[in-house]
């Protein structure tokens, strides 16, 4: 007789831990999901304090590099950082949406595209 109820919570207990260890990972999808949010909505904050007078003047020096002025390449430094910022920002933010699961209603609506909801 006791083997049963001490069977039956083991199995109890093994699902709970996959529950567990499933919202673990979910709130560690949703955490990465909310701080590359604030990094997308941070970005364009960061860009304009590193183009501001006080940054870029600590660049504004009589040194050339190429022939260019040291302040001319400085901004289109920061300016080639920024665009190759937003670009692995997108990928990361498509990439996450792409995910079942995460919030995507295409692939929610690919998914159901077969279903057969419609008779034939």
């Amino acid at each position: 007789m006791s083997g049963g109820p001490v069977a039956g919570n083991a199995a109890g207990r093994g699902e709970i831990a996959e529950r567990r260890a499933f919202l673990r990972a979910a709130e560690r999808a949703a955490y990465r999901r909310a701080r590359l949010g604030d990094l997308i909505y941070a970005a364009p904050f960061i860009g304009a304090l590193l183009l501001l007078s006080p940054m870029a003047r600590a660049f504004a020096k009589p040194v050339t590099i190429a022939g260019t002025p040291l302040i001319v390449v400085y901004v289109f430094v920061v300016w080639a950082l920024l665009i190759a910022a937003a670009a692995l920002l997108a990928r990361a933010t498509r990439s996450q949406a792409a995910q079942p699961g995460r919030g995507d209603p295409a692939a929610s609506d690919e998914d159901n595209a077969g279903g057969g909801s419609e008779p034939p």
